[in-house]
């Protein structure tokens, strides 16, 4: 599989081979993301590596539809990223000009 073919994997082989060995890290990692973004909603670091983690998922679904429903989640996941990311700057820009960072 290359880079920018599309998923998920094809050969259904090897495909449960490695949701076998890393499908459990995988879910484990998207709940341990979930934990730190329940404590921290804001935590735009932890909603970059969600989406990662959630498009490592996508490649081990069973169809291209569950594949496709993944990469949604995972983009979703970038632009809340973005979005938080931009808002923490204009806080951080407020800030440093003597605004109310609220």
């Amino acid at each position: 599989m290359k880079p920018e073919d599309p998923g998920p994997i094809k050969d259904k082989k090897l495909k449960e081979e490695l949701k076998a060995q890393y499908g459990p890290m995988v879910e484990d990692g998207i709940k341990n993301l979930q934990k730190a973004l329940d404590i921290d909603p804001q935590y735009d670091d932890a909603m970059a590596y969600m989406n990662l983690l959630i498009r490592e998922r996508a490649d081990l679904a069973d169809t291209p539809e569950e594949y496709k429903k993944e990469v949604d989640i995972a983009d979703n996941w970038v632009q809340k990223a973005l979005e938080t990311k931009k808002i923490k700057a204009e806080r951080a820009m407020k800030k440093n000009a003597g605004g109310d960072a609220q």
